[in-house]
């Protein structure tokens, strides 16, 4: 382990310190790593943690996020005394800082493709190449929320299952971008918007870069069960306004979606 700053780039603009950084080659998760210093510590100040690989990195509703050398991985943890914004609120958040923070380094000749689909995901040219898991977690008073975060960036060959629907942002765009400008780009974004001070325009890109009133999907529940359904909108949470094809309307809070052809 060792520190991931950069002395061209002044993290300490964004809230962060040296010793509140801390860069992992290989690790299992950050997420795992940001909740263990949360739970162990009562240090109050916010925590980085970034891989280059994980080898049990985490994806929504309990499955794996294939995280092979490569891509970017890190977790961000915030420590509040209280109820700061809730980890609902800042999964769609954080797809927005990435959202944005792609299209600037990429150029609008690649970033024209860049999208994000509810809830979690960023895509380019209709491949996964980002996911977003938030987590809150509390001790003795003391709220925590991690923002963990993984972009494909670089060229590693995904398993046969994954490299259907993900590919990384090298593999499309030709573009081989900087890891710690990026990570830089994402933080300036997102660390403002966790403690409400500002939004930075965030709410606004992600409800007009995902998915558009009309749009046709099919939805997954978590008991598996998979409905037609017609996008009406986001509300005020984020939840996904959808009304089936039997008329019945419904808020959604987490579920699969795919776009239907």
């Amino acid at each position: 382990m060792h520190s991931f700053f950069a002395e061209d780039l002044n993290f300490a603009n964004i809230g962060l310190q040296n010793a509140d950084v801390a860069f992992y080659t290989v690790t299992d998760s950050t997420n795992t790593r940001a909740r263990e210093a949360f739970l162990g510590s009562p240090d109050g100040a916010p925590k980085l943690y970034v891989a280059e690989e994980q080898t049990a990195g985490r994806g929504t509703r309990g499955r794996s996020f294939e995280s092979r050398e490569g891509g970017l991985y890190f977790s961000y943890l915030f420590v509040s005394k209280r109820d700061c914004l809730s980890s609902s609120k800042l999964t769609p958040l954080a797809a927005a800082a990435v959202w944005s923070a792609l299209s600037s380094m990429l150029g609008r000749e690649s970033s024209d493709t860049l999208t994000i689909k509810w809830v979690n995901d960023v895509f380019l040219g209709g491949k996964k190449i980002s996911g977003i898991l938030s987590e809150r977690i509390e001790k003795d008073g003391r709220v925590g929320i991690i923002v963990g975060i993984g972009i494909n960036l670089y060229g590693s060959p995904f398993s046969p299952e994954v490299k259907k629907i993900a590919a990384s942002v090298e593999e499309l765009t030709g573009k081989r971008l900087d890891k710690l400008r990026l990570l830089y780009e994402i933080l300036c974004r997102l660390i403002p918007a966790i403690s409400e001070e500002k939004k930075n325009g965030l709410s606004r890109i992600y409800r007009k870069h995902g998915l558009k009133r009309g749009a046709r999907i099919s939805v997954t529940d978590s008991l598996g069960k998979e409905r037609e359904a017609t996008v009406i909108g986001l509300d005020r949470s984020y939840r996904l306004r959808v009304k089936y094809t039997d008329g019945e309307r419904a808020a959604l809070i987490s579920g699969d979606v795919k776009i239907s052809l």
